[in-house]
């Protein structure tokens, strides 16, 4: 097998990655896409789950179900109260829009209370009584990282991580074809200016910062995994976790979701920590909601690394970073039908006509 051969084929297989691949089956269940989502017209092709969650009132029916469709999710809610009132709902959400997709936990008594494990999105909370759920623990754990993984591998596949993986791979492989039609002019004498886009391509590392607040913390526990919260800028995605005894928590959202990255400078003269009795103060990162403010509200230059690391993130690989790939795509089409244009004129074949 030819070196060529073997590139060609490791260049096919690279993208995407085998891990975050989805089978795109065909809509099953009756699902009409054609038709308004209802409560018998929804698509469930990569499953449905019973998400109802523990109900002690005997007298009221719930019935929560989530459906995995294609392209998005949906949720079927069924509410009947004692007297008969009813509330039934059918919310249908795309994969590009979810953003925190995670399992998170809160003890209802700290480290002796029961467990409630539950998956955060942004249509809510998910947290199913399954085959398990009891007034001692009313969640299933085992079900809630299911539906958590699968909503994360369709949300990476089929949001708006897929699409920047899609516009990186279909403008590296334009690239490529650009590269040999200059070629082919070159060699056949073809008077052409060789391509001068310029695909760009910003890999940035994996980076997790420790930014426990500890105003919020006991004295103590400061520094203790007990009690951590960490920053974590994936490759994608930012991914921020918080850890008490008695909770925990994960949001993770792609940065083609993230809005205003702001930094806040806060000075508080004469301001001390009663603990410690060292100087407070309020620096700051917030980023759609979520507000980071590590150890005693001091940490001006961490403060201003966090923001300038986020902000160069959110604009190379979110949506600004989507139009740029877009244009540079664009660019590299047109040359490649002026190149491909000029060579066939050079080599005596009729050149068909645009499409208006």
């Amino acid at each position: 097998m030819s070196s060529h051969t073997k590139q060609k084929k490791a260049a096919m297989a690279s993208f995407p990655p085998q891990q975050e691949m989805v089978r795109l089956a065909t809509p099953t269940g009756g699902y009409d896409p054609s038709k308004p989502i209802g409560m018998d017209n929804y698509d469930k092709t990569h499953g449905e789950y019973d998400i109802t969650p523990w109900n002690c009132e005997m007298c009221v029916t719930m019935k929560y179900k989530i459906a995995l469709g294609k392209d998005e999710t949906t949720r079927i809610i069924v509410n009947e109260g004692c007297c008969g009132e009813k509330s039934n709902e059918v919310l249908a959400r795309p994969y590009a829009q979810l953003g925190s997709v995670d399992v998170s936990m809160y003890n209802n008594c700290c480290c002796c209370g029961a467990e409630v494990w539950m998956v955060s999105t942004d249509g809510g909370d998910i947290a199913p009584a399954g085959n398990t759920g009891n007034c001692c623990n009313p969640t299933d754990k085992k079900m809630v990282e299911e539906i958590s993984e699968k909503l994360q591998e369709l949300k990476v596949a089929r949001g708006n991580i897929g699409l920047m993986k899609m516009h990186n791979a279909n403008g590296d492989k334009l690239a490529h074809i650009a590269s040999m039609l200059d070629a082919l002019a070159s060699g056949k004498g073809v008077d052409a200016p060789p391509c001068s886009t310029v695909m760009d391509r910003t890999d940035f590392p994996n980076v997790t910062y420790d930014v426990q607040n500890w105003q919020e913390v006991p004295l103590c526990c400061r520094g203790s995994e007990s009690y951590a919260s960490k920053l974590h800028l994936e490759e994608f995605e930012i991914k921020f976790t918080n850890r008490t005894p008695c909770y925990q928590t994960n949001s993770r959202r792609p940065y083609a979701q993230l809005g205003v990255v702001a930094e806040q400078d806060v000075e508080v003269p004469c301001a001390y920590d009663c603990c410690s009795c060292e100087p407070v103060g309020g620096h700051a990162v917030e980023v759609d909601g979520v507000r980071v403010q590590p150890r005693l509200g001091m940490e001006t230059e961490l403060c201003q690394t966090i923001a300038m690391e986020l902000q160069a993130r959110k604009v190379a690989l979110g949506n600004i970073g989507q139009l740029k790939k877009g244009e540079q795509i664009r660019d590299v089409v047109n040359h490649a039908e002026t190149s491909l244009e000029a060579i066939m004129l050079k080599l005596g074949v009729q050149v068909p006509s645009k499409p208006e």
